[in-house]
């Protein structure tokens, strides 16, 4: 239990930051987050690929979260606005998804995304987020848009824990990497006196103690074409997510699995997010790490794992809990989360060292990968004057730099097929 939730509750507080949530709120998302973890891996382990996989909040989902809110105000868009579109982006990719999987057409979609898009995504999502990244790290947000050095010294002290743990921990001690450093960094923050006071809620008579979160809580989904847009294409794009995580636990397990564990994974993946758009949270994906805690553990045993998803239910019912993590400072997550960050640019030069990079191959890439890094450079208000869904493809980066590549490698570039013998 502790493990699978030392992964998901750093998240939340990024996202909230950047969409400037209050402390409250924040806490409701942890919360929500929380729940929706157990929930969704319970489900996966009761109906879905029944292996003992943590469905928690993806990567690629939260950086597109954080992308969305920080660009908001370039846009002259409202964020939570922003939030109120992304629950629809959430409920129809989790829609498609289990559309996939129960038509069986998983298979077919996800050869649209060969490794050079898949890359090129990843490359283009890692470094667009770089920025808001570093920018939390040397706490320029809460020092008036300077570097606070006190802040920046501690970040670059908990990325190099995080790095030595990673790299030379062991056992338990390496399975835990984000708690211990979320621990020793939010400590040195109280103890230099770097973060603000606390900010609990009253509790009195009419405190709920146990809570139900209710739904849409960020309001009402909106629609909006280019974020419905981005979500679909995160969603295809994580399929391959998930079918590496139940690769890697067939590794862990020794055994390999019929094709009904990815169809059903799918299925009950696309329903997890659909209840993250209704529920007002990020987006989730089975989580490849559970393969290495089997390994450390040795223990992947189903009831378990069914026990820890029933207990963090239970704490995702505690509004307490939600308000606790809330209080993490804002430095200490990003500088803890880094790291897993940083392996977005591996995942991206894994996919494309699959990928055929001949001169044609090359092309596809370069210029993708140049059009969406130049555009991120270019204030969005020199497009105000364009169409409002031209105005979003040109003012985002990530978005532009991904519809060259489908563009180039299915249209204007088309892989030539090899003559049969």
């Amino acid at each position: 239990m502790i493990f699978i939730i030392s992964g998901n509750f750093a998240v939340p507080l990024i996202v909230g930051h950047v969409f400037g949530l209050t402390q409250g709120e924040i806490g409701a998302l942890t919360q929500r987050t929380i729940l929706l973890t157990g929930l969704a891996s319970l489900l996966q382990i009761l109906w879905g690929h029944r292996l003992p996989l943590i469905e928690g909040v993806a990567g690629m989902w939260w950086g597109v979260f954080i992308i969305l809110g920080s660009t908001a105000a370039t846009l002259g868009k409202d964020p939570r606005t922003i939030l109120t579109q992304l629950e629809s982006g959430l409920i129809l990719a989790g829609i498609l998804l289990t559309f996939l999987g129960v038509t069986g057409f998983m298979g077919w979609l996800q050869k649209l995304f060969t490794p050079l898009i898949t890359g090129t995504y990843l490359l283009l999502l890692a470094l667009q987020l770089s920025g808001p990244f570093l920018r939390g790290m040397l706490g320029i947000e809460n020092n008036g848009g300077m570097v606070d050095w006190r802040i920046a010294s501690l970040s670059l002290a908990l990325v190099a824990l995080v790095l030595l743990l990673s790299f030379r921990g062991r056992g338990w001690w390496k399975s835990l990497t984000p708690l211990i450093g979320i621990a020793i960094g939010w400590a040195a923050f109280i103890f230099l006196d770097l973060g603000t006071k606390a900010d609990w809620p009253e509790l009195g008579l009419g405190y709920d103690f146990i809570k139900i979160p209710s739904f849409f809580n960020w309001g009402l989904p909106t629609w909006d074409i280019g974020i419905i847009f981005t979500s679909l294409l995160t969603a295809v794009i994580l399929l391959s997510n998930l079918v590496a995580s139940i690769n890697a636990m067939e590794g862990a397990l020794g055994q390999s699995f019929p094709l009904n564990t990815y169809k059903w994974g799918g299925i009950f993946n696309g329903i997890a997010n659909i209840l993250a758009g209704i529920w007002s949270g990020i987006g989730m994906i089975p989580l490849s790490i559970s393969a290495g805690f089997i390994g450390i553990t040795g223990m992947a045993a189903r009831l378990p794992f069914i026990i820890a998803c029933l207990m963090i239910i239970l704490v995702g019912l505690l509004p307490l809990v939600g308000q606790f993590f809330a209080q993490l400072p804002l430095a200490v997550a990003y500088a803890v989360t880094f790291v897993s960050f940083s392996q977005m640019i591996g995942y991206g030069m894994k996919n494309l060292s699959t990928a055929k990079l001949d001169q044609r191959g090359l092309t596809v890439f370069s210029l993708s990968l140049i059009t969406g890094v130049g555009f991120m450079f270019i204030s969005p208000d020199v497009f105000t004057q364009l169409p409002s869904i031209i105005q979003y493809i040109f003012s985002n980066g990530l978005l532009l730099g991904v519809l060259l590549a489908l563009l180039l490698e299915h249209l204007v570039l088309p892989q030539k097929k090899e003559p049969q013998n």
